[in-house]
């Protein structure tokens, strides 16, 4: 707190990087399968469009599952453009799939079908490396694992009640 200080700039100030290295990491991917006009317009719209998300006070965690996400498509990039085995597309994969796991459960279902989708862009031949990264961020996912079961038996967020009818 005395390092950095409480102002409202410093405080978001990680959330504004981390989502900024997920949409390069995006950039990245995407450039493998379309022009680098085309990926600088939906660079565009995808910071116009996920701007809102780390400016309100819910959605914190989405910009570090939007960094992780970037960076597992980052790895799958890695994948795809290299001929031969890539054990560096395997670690990036492996990172990023863990830290989607820990970010936020939501990202955890996107993340799982982001995984499913991937599998008809990548070759069969490399499946292994997919699905080994894929492995093993669950298993350095199982010591939360009691956590997340404990969350979702909760039955919603306990403090904040659902929406009446007329909450439109």
């Amino acid at each position: 707190q005395s390092l950095f200080g409480t102002d409202e700039w410093i405080m978001r100030l990680p959330f504004i990087i981390a989502s900024s290295f997920g949409l390069y990491f995006f950039y990245r991917f995407f450039n493998v399968f379309w022009s680098t006009s085309i990926c600088t317009v939906f660079l565009i719209l995808c910071n116009f469009l996920y701007f809102f998300i780390p400016h309100t006070l819910f959605a914190r965690p989405y910009a570090f599952a939007f960094f992780f996400t970037g960076l597992s498509l980052l790895g799958v990039r890695y994948l795809l453009t290299y001929k031969r085995f890539y054990w560096k597309s395997i670690l990036i994969m492996t990172i990023g799939w863990t830290g989607i796991l820990y970010s936020h459960y939501f990202a955890s279902l996107f993340a799982l079908w982001l995984a499913m989708c991937l599998l008809f862009i990548v070759p069969v031949k490399k499946w292994i490396s997919l699905l080994l990264s894929g492995g093993i961020a669950g298993l350095l996912f199982l010591p939360h694992l009691s956590i997340t079961l404990h969350h979702l038996h909760q039955g919603g967020l306990g403090w904040l009640p659902p929406p009446d009818n007329d909450f439109i």
